[in-house]
């Protein structure tokens, strides 16, 4: 009976110590996921995760701001549901493209939701996510260059207004030496 009894002891020490390295173990998991997690959301634009059947598997915040919809609402979800059909139409040979591991990046006018006519022109890269040679899914980021675009356009205007301006030939001559 003592040596029962010691084994038992033995065994629940061991269980003991098993599951409290199981606890560890899983306390530095969930403070890896909060770091990271912190870390994508201080990124100033949006970084998402979708697997080969288009669901998403991760979102930072300002993928949820963009779209309006909480970590709940997007988790799982169908990227054409977030997107819509129209959205995702023009997107689809990308996604595509990407599932098939070609890395891609586009420009495109995103409309901002609840805000009818107004667009934010987006700089989009898919970024494959390949396994041993298998894709897994793929990588989105997603930059807000709405405000670049819109000052190179304005740039763009005046020179071609002072460009066309009918004193222009004549500043040009008094500036510039000869050749």
């Amino acid at each position: 009976i003592s040596q029962r009894k010691q084994a038992e002891e033995s065994l629940q020490t061991l269980n003991d110590v098993l599951a409290q390295r199981v606890r560890e173990r899983t306390q530095a998991l969930d403070d890896q996921q909060r770091l990271l997690q912190t870390i994508l959301d201080g990124v100033p634009g949006l970084v998402g995760y979708w697997d080969t059947q288009l669901r998403n598997r991760f979102a930072n915040r300002a993928y949820r701001e963009w779209f309006g919809v909480t970590p709940n609402d997007i988790q799982g979800r169908h990227i054409c549901d977030l997107l819509g059909p129209h959205l995702y139409e023009l997107n689809r040979g990308h996604i595509e493209r990407a599932l098939r591991g070609e890395r891609q990046c586009f420009i495109r006018d995103i409309p901002v939701p609840g805000q009818p006519g107004k667009v934010r022109i987006s700089e989009t890269h898919y970024l494959p996510d390949i396994d041993h040679g298998e894709v897994r899914g793929f990588l989105v980021m997603v930059f807000d260059v709405t405000q670049v675009t819109q000052a190179e356009q304005e740039k763009s205007q005046r020179l071609n207004q002072a460009l066309a301006a009918p004193d222009f030939d004549a500043f040009v001559e008094g500036q510039c030496a000869p050749f």
